[in-house]
C-alpha cells in the first residue's frame, strides 16, 4: 500500500512538474503595433533573425493578425528572445522579383534616423503607434535566392512609418535603440553611408555614447558581439562593454563578448592538411611567432592580400611561421587547392571543411581575411595587414624591415 501511494505521489508530482515546464516553454511574447494606415501590404509577417543552438544564424517567420487592419499582433516564443539580433516586417513574398516591407523612422537628437531591421522589447508592452510617411522604392536590391541558390535582384517597396513619441514609461526603448544602431552602423566602422566621413576614433566615441544612452539594449550588444574583429584592440571593445548593464553583460550576446575579451591564449586545433588530408595542428612550432590567416577561394579581398603575405614570408622565414586556414566548405575545397597551386603558395594550409562553423565560433572568424598573430608564449591578438600601423607593428616585433601596403 505504501509503495502504491509513493508511486501515485511520484506520478502526480511528475505531472505537475511537466505542466509547469510545458507552461514555461509555451510562453509567448507579443508585439502590438498600431498602423494609422496600411498602404502596399495586404498582410504583415514578422521575420526574426537569431542564432540557433548550433550558433548559426537562422531566420524564423511569424504571421501577424489583425481584426481591423490597423492594430496588428505578432506572437513568438519567449524562449528564443535572448538569441535574437534583429526583426523585420514584410508581406510574405509572392515572387522572386518584388518585396514589400516596412521601414521605421524616428527623430533622435534632431536627426531623422531610419531603419528596416529593428528589435522590439521582450514581453507585451503598450502598442507602438506608427504614422505613415512615404513609400520608398529600391529598384535593384541584390539578394541570394534560396530556391535557386543564386544571386539576383529584386524591387523593394518599403512603406516607411514614423514611430510616434510617447511619455509612457512602458514605451519600447529597445526599438528606439535598434533604430539608432542600424542607422548609425553601431560597431560597424564606416560600413554604412552615414559614417564614412568619420574616422575610427570619432566612430568609437559615438558607439560609447549610444551604449551610455541604451545600456540595457540587446540589439546593441548583439551588434557588438558580431563585429568584435572590426576593432583595433580588445581595449577599445572594453571601453564600450563596460557601459552596458550587468544584465546585458551576462546575456547570451554579452557572454560572447566577455569570452573574446578574456581569451588571450590561442587554443590549437587539428585540421586536415590541404596537401595530404592528414590531421595536423594549426600551430606546429610553438617556439616561433605564427601568423594564422583565415581565407577562402571565393574571397576577393583575401586574394589581394597574397602579394603582401609573400613579402612577409620571404622577409621573416626564420622568425615567423605562416599557415592558411581555408574557410571553404567541402563543395569548394578543390577551388582552394587550385588557388594554392596557381599562386604558388609556399606556406602551410589546413582546411576547416565540414567544421567551418566550429572554427568560426572558436576563433571568432566574423569576416575574412582574418589574421591572428600567435606569440611563442601562446598569447595572440588579431592584426589587420590592410592597416599600415598593424603591419609596422608586425615588422617591429619580428625585427625586419618595414613594408608598405600596396594601393592596388
Amino acid at each position: 500500500m505504501k509503495n502504491q501511494y509513493c508511486t501515485v505521489l511520484f506520478l502526480f508530482l511528475a505531472l505537475c512538474y511537466s505542466g509547469a515546464s510545458s507552461g514555461q516553454d509555451n510562453r509567448e511574447n507579443t508585439i502590438e503595433l498600431y498602423f494609422d494606415k496600411i498602404v502596399n501590404l495586404s498582410t504583415v509577417r514578422l521575420a526574426i533573425l537569431l542564432q540557433d543552438k548550433t550558433e548559426k544564424l537562422s531566420k524564423l517567420r511569424f504571421d501577424g493578425y489583425s481584426k481591423d487592419g490597423h492594430t496588428w499582433l505578432f506572437h513568438y516564443p519567449d524562449s528564443i528572445y535572448g538569441r535574437i539580433s534583429s526583426m523585420s516586417l514584410a508581406e510574405p513574398m509572392q515572387n522572386d522579383t518584388i518585396e514589400k516591407s516596412v521601414g521605421f523612422v524616428k527623430i533622435h537628437n534632431g536627426d531623422t534616423i531610419k531603419a528596416a531591421g529593428v528589435l522590439f522589447a521582450q514581453g507585451t508592452l503598450t502598442p507602438t503607434k506608427l504614422r505613415y510617411i512615404q513609400t520608398r522604392i529600391f529598384p535593384n536590391i541584390l539578394y541570394m535566392n534560396k530556391r535557386t541558390n543564386k544571386p539576383c535582384f529584386k524591387k523593394v517597396f518599403q512603406d516607411t512609418y514614423m514611430v510616434e513619441d510617447t511619455a509612457d514609461k512602458d514605451a519600447d526603448k529597445e526599438l528606439e535603440a535598434s533604430i539608432n544602431s542600424m542607422y548609425y552602423g553601431y560597431s560597424m566602422f564606416a560600413r554604412t553611408p552615414y559614417m564614412r566621413n568619420e574616422d575610427y576614433a570619432s566612430q568609437l566615441k559615438r558607439y560609447i555614447s549610444l551604449t551610455k544612452d541604451y545600456p540595457d539594449s540587446q540589439s546593441l550588444m548583439a551588434s557588438l558581439s558580431s563585429t568584435l574583429t572590426f576593432y583595433r584592440s580588445r581595449r577599445d571593445i572594453e571601453k564600450i562593454f563596460r557601459h552596458f548593464s550587468e544584465a546585458q553583460q551576462n546575456s547570451y550576446f554579452g557572454k560572447k563578448v566577455r569570452k573574446y575579451l578574456t581569451t588571450i591564449h590561442f587554443e590549437n586545433s587539428l585540421l586536415p592538411s590541404s596537401k595530404t588530408g592528414k590531421l595536423e595542428p594549426i600551430v606546429e612550432d610553438t617556439t616561433k611567432f605564427t601568423l594564422v590567416v583565415f581565407s577562402a577561394s571565393w574571397c576577393v579581398p583575401c586574394h589581394k592580400l597574397i602579394p603582401l603575405l609573400k613579402e612577409i614570408y620571404r622577409n621573416s622565414q626564420t622568425k615567423l611561421n605562416m599557415v592558411y586556414v581555408s574557410m571553404d566548405k567541402p563543395e569548394t575545397g578543390e577551388n582552394w587547392k587550385a588557388l594554392l597551386k596557381k599562386e604558388e603558395i609556399p606556406w602551410r594550409s589546413v582546411l576547416a571543411a565540414d567544421k567551418t562553423n566550429e572554427v568560426e565560433q572558436k576563433y571568432t572568424v566574423q569576416t575574412i581575411p582574418l589574421e591572428l598573430l600567435i606569440e611563442p608564449d601562446g598569447t595572440y591578438e588579431p592584426i589587420d595587414l590592410y592597416r599600415q600601423s598593424d603591419l609596422d607593428k608586425l615588422c617591429n616585433m619580428l625585427r625586419i624591415a618595414n613594408m608598405k601596403i600596396s594601393d592596388k
